[in-house]
C-alpha cells in the first residue's frame, strides 16, 4: 500500500468517531430574585377579653394602638435597613474601579 492510502485509512476512523464525541454542554445561568419570608420579631401584648362593656372596649382600643405602634416601628426599622443595604451596594459598585 502506498503512503496516501495508509494515511487515508488512518483518518477515516477519527472522522467517524469524532461525530460520536460528546458535545460541549452550555450552562446558562439565570439570576432570579426570590422573596424569602422571614419570621416577624414582634412581641405582641396579650389581647384583652371583650366583655361587652365600656372598660373592655377601652382596653381593646389601647391594645390595637399599641400593636399599630409596634408595627410602625418595625416598618421604619426595615425601611432603614433596606436603605442602608442599598447604600452599601452602591458604595461597593462605585469603589470597584
Amino acid at each position: 500500500m502506498n503512503d496516501k492510502m495508509r494515511i487515508f485509512l488512518l483518518i477515516i476512523p477519527f472522522v467517524f468517531l469524532s461525530a460520536c464525541a460528546s458535545k460541549d454542554i452550555l450552562i446558562k445561568t439565570e439570576i432570579k430574585e426570590v422573596k424569602v419570608p422571614i419570621k416577624c420579631p414582634l412581641k405582641l401584648p396579650l389581647k384583652p377579653l371583650d366583655k361587652k362593656d365600656l372598660e373592655s372596649a377601652k382596653e381593646i382600643s389601647k391594645y390595637y394602638l399599641e400593636v399599630e405602634n409596634i408595627a410602625k416601628d418595625l416598618l421604619i426599622a426595615l425601611l432603614f435597613s433596606t436603605f442602608a443595604l442599598a447604600l452599601l451596594y452602591l458604595f461597593e459598585i462605585f469603589t470597584r474601579n
